[in-house]
């Protein structure tokens, strides 16, 4: 399961967050709801949510509507009917009245996979200096850090924790290091990768650290920083680093 948002911006020349179709100003959203867009073997189900108390406030699969300028909180359920890899779920946001939201990778997405047998289950949070998702690098230092806090819901496995930028190019290098969760200090100097062992509820904590002194502007739906947690192992077939977690913030120069 899953939470995710539909926003509403009701303004002129905007519509559902994220999209590029245009709707008149102060037009409510109708037959509102979430599709799976990706082909695997899942059964899927959403269900829109009171987001103050995640307590579910219709039936099942059932479209809401989503009044100007407000949101619909829903839950997504994603239910495997057979074993497969690890692969990026994409999902239709949308209105009868509007197009499909924008799909953006770590943002609007989710990366699944499923197995026969117990494997990690990493669960990551990653928190920035201002609590606002964005990890800002500052030109007097030319730096920016973020911390990410991971539970291991699944089985104990030896983890390789590793930081990139995803499907874009951008002018920074990146190092992670595991960390102290009482005092956020580094067990180990900062290296591109991270690997260690991480049993069944453990929580161990991480921090990223970002270098570069090139610009990079503000567009958090396609300048991000991802943690990716991976292990060595075999899906189906195919023997390599399979994902078993995996989280984002957006980066940005200032």
């Amino acid at each position: 399961t899953a939470f995710a948002t539909i926003i509403n911006t009701g303004t002129a020349g905007s519509n559902l967050l994220g999209t590029n179709a245009l709707t008149p100003t102060n037009v409510a959203g109708v037959t509102c709801g979430i599709t799976q867009l990706t082909g695997v073997p899942t059964r899927f189900t959403f269900q829109a949510t009171d987001p103050r108390t995640n307590e579910q406030i219709a039936p099942l699969n059932t479209p809401v509507e989503i009044l100007p300028g407000k949101s619909a909180a829903f839950v997504i359920s994603l239910t495997p009917t057979a074993a497969f890899c690890s692969t990026d779920i994409k999902f239709g946001f949308n209105c009868t009245n509007s197009q499909l939201a924008l799909l953006t990778n770590g943002v609007n997405d989710l990366t699944l996979t499923t197995s026969i047998n117990a494997v990690p289950d990493m669960i990551a949070l990653a928190a920035t200096l201002r609590t606002d998702g964005i990890v800002h690098v500052t030109r007097s230092t030319n730096t920016g850090v973020f911390a990410v806090a991971t539970t291991n819901l699944g089985a104990s496995g030896t983890i390789t924790v590793s930081a990139d930028t995803g499907n874009a190019t951008l002018p920074v290098n990146l190092a992670i290091c595991q960390t102290n969760p009482m005092s956020g200090v580094c067990l180990s100097p900062p290296s591109p990768t991270v690997t260690t062992q991480i049993n069944t509820n453990e929580t161990p904590t991480f921090a990223v650290f970002v270098s570069g002194s090139d610009p990079v502007p503000f567009d958090p739906a396609t300048k991000r920083i991802f943690v990716r947690f991976k292990e060595n192992a075999t899906c189906e077939t195919v023997s390599g680093m399979v994902t078993r977690g995996a989280t984002s913030v957006a980066v940005t120069t200032e």
